[in-house]
């Protein structure tokens, strides 16, 4: 979980493939400040916490708020984009303990 430096949207997904890929089993939030300062939240994981009850689409969901904004997704990848950069840090701390209170 964290915050990653302004890129292409495209290049924060394959981030999140990438992080996903090397750790086996992960969940994956990436928080990044876009276009003209827009936050963007990215959530990913992989498909054996999926089966454990994780779903990217509806945490960035819930998420968006945080940045007022909307997201949402599928249960392995989803996205959000808002208009308050300021809370971005807020909503990758709230996706963190989302994710450990689902895993125990």
């Amino acid at each position: 979980m964290g915050e990653v430096p302004d890129a292409p949207v495209e290049q924060l997904r394959e981030a999140a493939d990438w992080l996903r890929t090397q750790a086996g089993s992960a969940a994956v939030l990436l928080g990044m400040r876009g276009d003209g300062a827009r936050p963007v939240l990215l959530a990913a994981i992989t498909d054996d916490l999926v089966r454990a009850g994780l779903h990217a689409g509806n945490l960035v969901r819930d998420l968006a708020p945080h940045i007022e904004g909307r997201g949402g997704g599928k249960p392995n990848l989803a996205q959000a984009g808002g208009r308050n950069a300021g809370g971005l840090a807020a909503a990758l701390k709230a996706g963190a303990d989302a994710w450990r209170k689902q895993l125990g």
